[in-house]
């Protein structure tokens, strides 16, 4: 048995039983994950510790409701991207009050609480971010569904549904067989992000 299918055996235990050996087991076989992405994460605002004990937790919020119909490996990603994102706006929220409370010119009658507590996380973090957890939902959804993978993928790359139809059915028109492909395609997209989350 492979370490995939022990995480998803042990992460399907707990969510049934509440077993806590069963969840030591699964921090166990997770820790080489944890750890990496916590390294590849680190930076000089947000310590390392801070990041693993993000994921930790992370684990159990994929493991709680685990219902083995996905990869748990792939649920938990979700997850844990999700994590590090409030992570990252709550140090940088801190990092802006205390900027702002250093400044010389500081008044306390005239405090702008507004732009104090203003979520700034810029356009390109949330685009890049965005991107990366799109990336890996339709990657994750095209292992699982091939050719109806392919024309979600087409669908989010903005190709028009002649073209699918012509890529993915081989048909000249956007027929009944087409419509029926993509509508069949978004249906089973929506329920694999339904599982996912």
């Amino acid at each position: 048995m492979n370490d995939q299918n022990k995480i998803d055996g042990f992460a399907l235990e707990f969510a049934k039983t509440g077993d806590g050996h069963s969840f030591t087991e699964l921090l166990r076989l997770m820790d080489p994950i944890l750890k990496y992405e916590a390294r590849k994460r680190e930076n000089h605002r947000i310590r390392y510790q801070d990041i693993y004990s993000v994921f930790q937790e992370a684990v159990w919020k994929a493991a709680i409701d685990f219902d083995g119909r996905t990869s748990f490996v792939q649920r938990y990603r979700v997850i844990m991207l999700r994590e590090f994102i409030d992570l990252c706006r709550y140090h940088r929220a801190i990092k802006r009050v205390s900027d702002t409370l250093q400044t010389t010119d500081f008044d306390e009658n005239t405090l702008d609480w507004n732009s104090i507590c203003k979520d700034d996380v810029s356009t390109v973090e949330q685009t890049v971010v965005g991107n990366a957890q799109k990336k890996e939902l339709l990657d994750g959804f095209a292992r699982t569904n091939e050719q109806q993978g392919k024309i979600i993928k087409l669908l989010d790359f903005g190709c028009t549904f002649q073209e699918i139809a012509s890529v993915v059915f081989g048909a000249s028109e956007y027929d009944a067989r087409s419509r029926k492909g993509v509508q069949r395609a978004k249906e089973k997209f929506k329920e694999y992000l339904d599982s996912v989350a």
